[in-house]
């Protein structure tokens, strides 16, 4: 089962030169991250949402490892800002970024400035919305863009200290792509944000296959540990209670499609009967997962949920009230808050 007990802040050793960085509760821009090292050399695989958050994480990795003061590789699994803003610590000024050609193409278009200038300016519900996630938690301050050095199509491969990494880059799902690193020596997996325990999937774009086909991969590779974006570290049980999961959100959605149901009917009725799966946080994100799995069957392979960014959030705000309110039997007792 998910490793709840080791989900605490900090680091915490996963394998004998693996580590991971765990940031609970794992809501927006409490991301975990994850650390090779090895032969003297360090990968780090994502970093936190601002500087010194991931100065907190390097400055914990190199008091475990000395190596750890000089990270000679960071892998970025997507481009979403508490994955990737980090790379603006001094400690990383060195470092060559992995990234996928997509995902430099979206910090390129989106830099921390055009960033923190857009979520500036948000009114309304976005504005509630945003404010909500960011909260007090962060200092964005000292970010500019920082390009990858090193920029790959489908995967990559390289070594530090001598340790091999393979790099995978999947098909449209959570973000345009997302990546998975593996460092099969260890026997562990980072999967970035593709999956994660205890709450609902919060698909952002088309296609559900593309994410089941990841899982299928991750699954093959027999790993001891896999490291998620948020949430508590898994095993391969744990991925396969994933998949089952995924495979039923996508056979409920598609028995509402064939039977002429609206997206938004569709959504309410599968959180009536969601049974298994009622315990899990975050029920409101399912109104985007099963509006991408409606693209998906309808073979609409361009429209993702970011596509309007102020009105995603402004949703995502109105869905955090109206849902609970809704579904009261879905936000008590192990479900929580909404997400």
């Amino acid at each position: 089962m998910p490793d709840w007990d080791r989900f605490t802040t900090g680091l915490h050793r996963v394998s004998d030169k693996c580590y991971a960085y765990m940031q609970p509760p794992g809501n927006w821009g409490l991301n975990n991250t994850a650390f090779l090292v090895s032969g003297g050399e360090t990968l780090m695989m994502d970093t936190g949402c601002d500087i010194p958050l991931t100065d907190r994480m390097l400055a914990a990795m190199a008091q475990a490892e000395p190596a750890a003061n000089q990270v000679a590789n960071v892998v970025l699994t997507h481009w979403h800002v508490d994955h990737v803003h980090g790379i603006n610590a001094p400690r990383l000024r060195a470092s060559r970024i992995h990234a996928s050609r997509i995902c430099a193409d979206w910090m390129a278009n989106l830099p921390p400035k055009r960033w923190l200038e857009a979520i500036g300016s948000l009114e309304g519900d976005a504005k509630r919305q945003m404010d909500h996630l960011i909260g007090n938690k962060f200092d964005f301050a000292g970010l500019d863009y920082v390009p990858p050095t090193d920029i790959y199509e489908n995967s990559t491969q390289f070594e530090t200290g001598g340790c091999a990494v393979k790099v995978i880059e999947g098909k449209p799902c959570h973000t345009r792509s997302d990546s998975i690193v593996h460092i099969p020596t260890e026997g562990v997996v980072h999967s970035g944000d593709l999956i994660s325990a205890g709450r609902h999937v919060g698909l952002q774009f088309p296609f559900m296959r593309n994410l089941l086909e990841l899982v299928d991969l991750m699954l093959s590779w027999d790993a001891a540990v896999y490291i998620p974006g948020h949430g508590p570290l898994l095993d391969v049980k744990d991925l396969r209670d994933i998949k089952a999961y995924l495979q039923f959100m996508q056979e409920e959605a598609r028995r509402r499609y064939d039977a002429g149901m609206a997206v938004e009917a569709a959504t309410e009725d599968i959180l009536r009967n969601l049974g298994p799966y009622k315990t899990l946080r975050g029920a409101e994100n399912l109104f985007f997962t099963i509006q991408m799995l409606y693209c998906e069957f309808a073979g609409d392979t361009t429209d993702h949920v970011r596509r309007d960014y102020p009105g995603y959030l402004a949703k995502q705000w109105e869905l955090r009230k109206s849902v609970p309110q809704k579904f009261p039997d879905l936000f008590t007792g192990n479900a929580g808050e909404p997400s």
